[in-house]
């Protein structure tokens, strides 16, 4: 299975949506929404301190959507805090 069939298939709020697929004869363009935003990763090392209901929000936002995923079969082998993504606002 290769990204553009998981990204049509699987929809959750914690993935990036799909909006069109565009082929040339040599290129495939994938086109995604806009996020605003910055690297788990990134905002681990920017932010010092964490509360117990920040951690477990984001903690709760992970688990979901790799729920989805697993519910349709696909497994996320290399799950690290620096492929993660998180949106602006920061609501948590």
């Amino acid at each position: 299975m290769n990204e553009i069939n998981v990204s049509r298939r699987v929809k959750s709020h914690g993935l990036v949506k799909l909006w069109e697929v565009y082929e040339s004869e040599q290129y495939v363009y994938l086109v995604y929404e806009q996020l605003r935003g910055m690297e788990l990763m990134k905002r681990i090392r920017d932010k010092k301190l964490y509360t117990e209901d920040y951690i477990a929000h984001l903690a709760k936002a992970i688990i979901s959507t790799l729920n989805s995923l697993h519910e349709n079969k696909i497994i996320l082998r290399n799950l690290f805090p620096d492929i993660l993504f998180i949106t602006y606002p920061f609501v948590f």
